[in-house]
């Protein structure tokens, strides 16, 4: 295999782990079947494009509810992050220990996608007018959150949920049926239940 058809691989494999630890964590977030679909489809990007006015109104009228999505929504980026280190080699540092930002991969659009997130959950509290003092410790609040969604997805998709990532990218792999029911399934068989405590009421 020539280094060019070997880098090929490794892509294609690093989107099947991806798509299939964004698949599960997805579900086991309750963040709903269509966005569940959409993973699946390849179409979060329009999906979250289509229902930016909806997920606007729902800012406005019910905050911390949007502020909980949000929060789920981080923990799901990252999860794409530690989906990497699966198709990693061995002996490398994205297989070995937990990173945030470049992997190689597509580690710094999720960390991008997380800081947009995590800044919009905060901008309600910023002051209007702060020290550079004041702001360099805002900003590292806000990066020690990131640091604490990327753990939890780290640990979600290496440890907790590991058994239902493998089965679903091994569905995907085999280019079987992989719909919301299977990988809801997927979590039922490996005793995982769903995450009632992110549930937004």
């Amino acid at each position: 295999m020539s280094a060019q058809d070997a880098a090929k691989q490794r892509m294609r494999d690093l989107l099947l782990y991806r798509k299939a630890a964004l698949a599960v964590v997805a579900a086991y977030l309750q963040l709903g079947d269509d966005y569940l679909a959409a993973i699946l489809s390849d179409q979060l990007d329009e999906f979250l494009s289509d229902h930016a006015q909806q997920r606007g109104r729902q800012r406005i009228r019910s905050p911390r509810r949007h502020a909980r999505m949000l929060a789920r929504e981080c923990i799901l980026r990252y999860a794409g992050t530690a989906a990497e280190s699966l198709s990693a080699p061995a002996d490398s540092e994205v297989h070995l220990v937990r990173i945030m930002g470049d992997t190689g991969g597509l580690g710094l659009i999720d960390d991008i996608n997380v800081v947009l997130r995590v800044e919009e959950m905060l901008d309600t509290i910023e002051p209007i007018s702060v020290s550079e003092e004041t702001e360099a410790i805002l900003m590292k609040a806000k990066r020690e959150l990131c640091n604490y969604y990327n753990a939890c997805a780290y640990e979600l998709v290496r440890e907790r949920l590991y058994a239902s990532v493998i089965e679903v990218a091994e569905a995907l792999f085999l280019r079987d049926v992989v719909d919301e029911e299977f990988v809801k399934a997927s979590l039922i068989r490996h005793g995982d239940r769903l995450a009632t405590a992110h549930r937004s009421p």
